[in-house]
């Protein structure tokens, strides 16, 4: 026998009596049927009447004489514990007792009671599912895919599971624009008025899994507290919440003061806000007992006194005592409190990973003070901001210190070369990944690098990022005497350079490439087409490269067969971004990376030619089935090339796993230098880290948050 639904088995004045019972416009029914029922425990026969099941919930409607429905009553199905049904009968198990509904419609009640569960329920791993069994073989209800506009659907459905009512239901209709777009950020802004729906919007918006980052802007409504603690409570795939633009102390929303046990959210964010807001919060940071693993406080005015009570909180506050990254962006602080703010940082002791951007202190007594500080930091950042004299020369970096990115910056001649006199000849356990991209400086700091000797450098540097450096010709050879000392260095990166002699760039660079056969190589510039493609032409010979990365090269459809062929003969090449030739159109494109899947094996890690797609006007979703066989299959068969934040962490991933090893006792020989290795970057590349927000940090440091 076929089923269908819907299925509306009554005439139309009943069914409009009906429908006048539902709590919202957009709420039609699915079933609307005859049937005998019984949804009480203290009843023991069944009384004749209606089903009716919406997205919302199942209502019951008794017949009376003179009065052909009456409403009764309404279940929800996130109740139900267990059903059995038979071809005319359903047994619904709840907590304490079994209803039950007789109707020759049994089937199609069963069918619309999984579709709407299925369909609210799809792809959050946190709800489980009750049993169903049938006296034979039910119709299999399948969802395979998320239904348009869940989150305004899940809202309504759970309006009902927490039996509110109200005209503010229709707020759910706020979610619309998101749907547009479906962003991973959800932005809560001022004109969402959830009324006493806090908990049935949190709940809703907790169990949609195609976010990962809600953002509450200057929302404060009376039912925050619950709405915020349903999202904790239910979230499924969220990890993030920020705070935007909460700067009137008047209208702050208030915390829930329950104990939060488990929460998938373990990252917050207070952007543009006033200390009010972060005192708040951290005070509702007493109640979770889930680590706060990431803190950021951007754009915001700290005093001394604000520093000192943050850092007094911190005292008494478990879950932010645990907190492994903070991140302090474009924060007003002058003068710049040296003494609260070092102190707070000797309190985390669980700190790996500390962003300082964008303050208003000098960096080089701020990296000076921190190297004296928190021995706990593996990852530094000191960017956007202004050096203006030299380090001491006792100074020595954090002994656990794996990456450091002082990029840019505004730095004084002897602020530059004492900071690289500090990196380069000061012994360490491990090397460095050192960023210093897009720095301000003048032709005679590289001059200034002639103080230190070559003799007394030593390999500290395994990745070096230098991109969108200026190059002088002449005083750059100081620089590139210092690199040649560096037999450590795995990944060279010269992004987006505009040097003053191009040729004698690219001759250096090969030439200190050629030297220490550094086996990764990126590479860009506004160079001439000629000249790059000669220059791709001479890779041919490096054939210990495994990674090259040669994005936004534009070379065209000649530079492109020359690259063909140089690929071909670097057979140890695993890890490769070509992406920006600017081909001649989309069928050159794609036949060119179809010939790498065909031809060269041994690319493990491949980048998508997204660049090319954008240039011909288009998106991936506009190509031609034929080309987009190729897009999924490089997607199918190839890594995603690693990006400098997973390289980071993969290695201090391994440094940690060896020292737990050596600790317990066991052999670690075959992880110990496994990042120092040829086949680092696919290591790197297959490496799955905590920090899924890596290419995203730019918002915190100034975009806009909005609606």
């Amino acid at each position: 026998m076929s089923y269908t639904l819907p299925c509306i088995q009554v005439d139309q004045k009943k069914q409009l009596l009906m429908v006048n019972e539902v709590w919202s416009p957009l709420e039609e029914p699915i079933v609307c049927v005859p049937c005998d029922y019984k949804m009480v425990e203290t009843k023991k026969s069944l009384r004749a009447g209606h089903v009716m099941i919406t997205r919302g919930a199942v209502y019951f409607f008794k017949s009376k004489f003179m009065n052909p429905v009456v409403f009764d009553r309404k279940v929800h199905i996130l109740d139900f514990r267990g059903m059995r049904v038979s071809t005319d009968n359903i047994i619904i198990e709840f907590d304490h007792f079994n209803g039950e509904i007789s109707s020759k419609y049994a089937i199609q009640i069963y069918m619309a009671i999984m579709t709407v569960l299925k369909e609210l329920t799809f792809g959050v791993s946190t709800y489980k599912p009750f049993e169903v069994h049938g006296d034979f073989a039910l119709p299999q209800i399948v969802v395979s895919k998320r239904i348009p506009q869940a989150i305004r659907w899940r809202a309504l459905f759970l309006a009902h599971f927490y039996d509110i009512r109200g005209n503010q239901l229709d707020t759910m209709t706020y979610f619309d624009k998101w749907e547009n777009k479906k962003a991973k950020r959800l932005v809560l802004g001022p004109s969402f008025h959830p009324g006493n729906f806090g908990a049935a919007f949190g709940h809703a918006i907790g169990w949609e899994t195609m976010i990962d980052t809600v953002c509450f802007q200057t929302l404060a409504p009376t039912q925050f507290a619950r709405m915020i603690l349903s999202i904790l409570e239910t979230a499924s795939t969220i990890d993030r919440i920020a705070f935007s633009d909460y700067n009137n102390e008047d209208h702050l929303p208030q915390f829930p003061t329950n104990t939060i046990a488990a929460t998938t959210i373990n990252q917050w964010w207070i952007l543009r806000s006033s200390f009010a807001m972060v005192r708040k919060f951290i005070e509702f940071s007493k109640f979770m007992q889930v680590p706060v693993k990431e803190f950021i406080l951007a754009t915001s005015k700290l005093t001394k006194e604000n520093v000192t009570e943050l850092s007094n909180l911190i005292d008494v506050t478990q879950s932010i005592q645990q907190l492994e990254t903070f991140q302090l962006i474009r924060c007003q602080m002058k003068p710049f409190p040296f003494q609260p703010f070092m102190s707070m940082i000797n309190k985390l002791q669980n700190l790996q990973n500390l962003i300082i951007c964008g303050i208003d202190v000098n960096g080089a007594e701020l990296l000076t003070a921190l190297c004296k500080a928190n021995a706990t930091i593996r990852n530094l950042h000191i960017t956007h901001m202004q050096f203006r004299n030299n380090l001491p020369d006792d100074l020595t970096l954090p002994e656990k210190l794996i990456g450091l990115s002082i990029s840019t910056n505004i730095m004084s001649p002897g602020s530059f070369s004492t900071i690289l006199s500090l990196i380069l000849t000061k012994k360490r356990q491990y090397p460095l990944s050192l960023q210093m991209h897009n720095l301000q400086i003048k032709e005679n700091a590289y001059k200034a690098l002639e103080s230190i000797n070559p003799q007394s450098c030593l390999p500290n540097i395994f990745e070096l990022d230098w991109s969108g450096n200026r190059m002088p010709v002449e005083e750059s050879r100081y620089f590139f005497q210092l690199l040649a000392t560096q037999t450590n260095l795995k990944l060279l990166r010269f992004e987006d350079m505009t040097p003053s002699d191009p040729v004698q760039f690219l001759r250096d660079t090969s030439t200190l490439t050629n030297l220490l056969h550094i086996p990764g190589l990126d590479l860009s510039g506004n160079w001439d087409t000629t000249l790059f493609t000669q220059y791709i032409n001479s890779l041919s010979s490096m054939t210990w490269l495994r990674r090259l990365a040669i994005k936004n090269s534009n070379i065209g459809d000649n530079g492109a067969t020359v690259l063909a062929g140089v690929l071909k003969q670097l057979t140890q090449l695993n890890d490769l971004c070509i992406d920006g030739m600017n081909l001649s159109g989309l069928d050159r494109t794609f036949q060119f990376w179809q010939g790498i899947l065909d031809n060269i094996p041994n690319i493990v890690a491949l980048d998508l030619p997204k660049k090319e797609i954008s240039n011909a006007g288009l998106t991936p979703d506009d190509i031609l089935e034929t080309q987009m066989k190729i897009y999924d299959r490089i997607k199918r068969e190839k890594l995603k090339p690693s990006i400098s934040d997973q390289r980071l962490h993969f290695v201090i991933n391994t440094i940690d796993r060896v020292a737990n090893m050596e600790k317990n006792g066991e052999d670690a020989s075959g992880l110990r230098d496994m990042f120092m290795t040829p086949e680092f970057f696919i290591h790197a590349s297959k490496f799955m880290y905590s920090n899924k927000h890596a290419e995203e940090q730019a918002e915190a440091e100034g975009e806009e948050i909005t609606e």
